[in-house]
């Protein structure tokens, strides 16, 4: 229901939009051919829009269609509800100036001063965002983090961790430079922090002799992400989703990943126990959450170091945090947020969308002594691009 009222009201947003623009454009510009090729791209936004739902999610051979369009509803209308807030207060202000008897000459010169802000922070809008679909989504950054311990034994152990590959929509270059920067690590251990997948376990197969190929000293491991579990996919039947399901994991058994369905594993690092646990899925995005966090510390609670893998950051900030005491967890490793592939991440500085709706959604966090990492992913979901917010895997070293 939600879904349909944000559905609802975005196209309502989209209309209203694309009516000031058009307006806009008749009045003001001198060549007539320019509000009408505004409105043909509106038009092919609806089309698409239309199409989507005409065909339906049971009838796609592949996901591309819908992913395409989203895509395109993304450049087109960011950049253009931006300006549409620029012309909306400027008429707002040119309203107050008549109502106040404003000198005209001021007024309109403002105005006129506030509407090319808007059209430069538009178009700029505009140019970061197709450039991140055809740059940013490919250029994989290695984010090497450095954990602090007390234990000798730790020191100098090293792990690399990534999520949200999203194999549907992944490339094979990008998959080719991930594997490159994981092996030149020389890491004891590869971490897989969910969503391995859009829809279809097929989507990972030309993947896997790839994924097979990253090398760890004792082995690679993964928790499943909202996407693994395949319930965006209207299945004639549960079997068939648990197929799938099943299908998913014989493929990344081939690859050498190890799924770990609310268990975990300890492993002996130069005299330390690393317990690696990893519970299924928690968080808003299905209407399951199979994860249990019991089992899950039961199978590491004898270990000196403990690593927990879930695919949700909300995990932790609403069902872990105030439960530490009891589930003393010295680092969480999760995905899912994207950063919502688009924002700005420069040294001392971010912002994302991401950050209205998750209270960790990138980097590295402290909370009462437990580090929490959240990845900003890999793949691409939805805008097929990484404005700002860059594929990367994280390499985490003790020292």
């Amino acid at each position: 229901m939600h879904r349909l009222l944000f559905m609802i009201f975005s196209l309502l947003l989209f209309i209203v939009s694309d009516f000031i623009i058009f307006y806009k454009l008749k009045s003001a510009s001198s060549r007539k051919f320019i509000p009408y090729a505004f409105l043909f791209l509106s038009l092919l936004a609806y089309l698409l829009i239309a199409l989507v739902f005409l065909i339906g999610r049971k009838n796609f051979t592949h996901i591309w269609l819908p992913y395409y369009t989203l895509t395109y509803l993304i450049i087109k209308y960011v950049p253009q509800l931006l300006i549409t807030a620029f012309i909306i207060v400027d008429w707002l202000l040119g309203i107050v100036g008549l109502l106040a008897g404003s000198s005209g000459s001021f007024s309109f010169g403002r105005r006129g001063f506030l509407l090319q802000v808007g059209t430069f922070l538009s178009a700029i809008t505009g140019f970061y965002l197709i450039y991140g679909i055809i740059r940013g989504r490919k250029a994989l950054r290695a984010n090497v983090i450095k954990i602090h311990t007390e234990r000798e034994g730790l020191k100098g152990f090293k792990i690399a961790f990534f999520s949200d590959l999203h194999g549907g929509t992944l490339s094979r270059t990008l998959m080719e430079d991930l594997v490159s920067e994981i092996n030149n690590a020389n890491v004891d251990v590869v971490l897989f922090g969910g969503d391995w997948i859009n829809h279809f376990a097929d989507e990972l197969e030309p993947f896997i002799p790839l994924l097979a190929k990253i090398n760890a000293r004792y082995g690679k491991f993964s928790c499943w992400g909202n996407h693994d579990y395949s319930m965006y996919y209207p299945w004639d039947s549960e079997e068939d989703r648990l197929r799938e399901m099943g299908r998913l994991k014989s493929l990344l058994r081939d690859s050498g990943f190890i799924v770990l369905e609310n268990e975990g594993v300890v492993i002996n690092h130069n005299g330390v126990r690393v317990g690696i646990g990893g519970v299924e899925y928690w968080g808003k995005a299905l209407r399951i959450k199979p994860a249990r966090l019991d089992k899950t510390f039961e199978a590491i609670s004898h270990a000196d170091y403990k690593i927990l893998l879930t695919h949700d950051p909300d995990h932790f900030t609403e069902n872990m945090v105030h439960r530490l005491d009891k589930y003393p967890i010295d680092l969480v490793l999760s995905g899912h947020t994207h950063g919502f592939q688009m924002g700005i991440m420069i040294d001392g500085f971010r912002f994302s969308p991401a950050q209205f709706m998750y209270r960790h959604w990138a980097g590295l966090y402290n909370v009462k002594g437990t580090y929490h990492y959240v990845s900003t992913g890999v793949g691409s979901i939805g805008y097929l691009g990484r404005a700002g917010v860059l594929p990367e895997v994280a390499i985490i070293e003790f020292v």
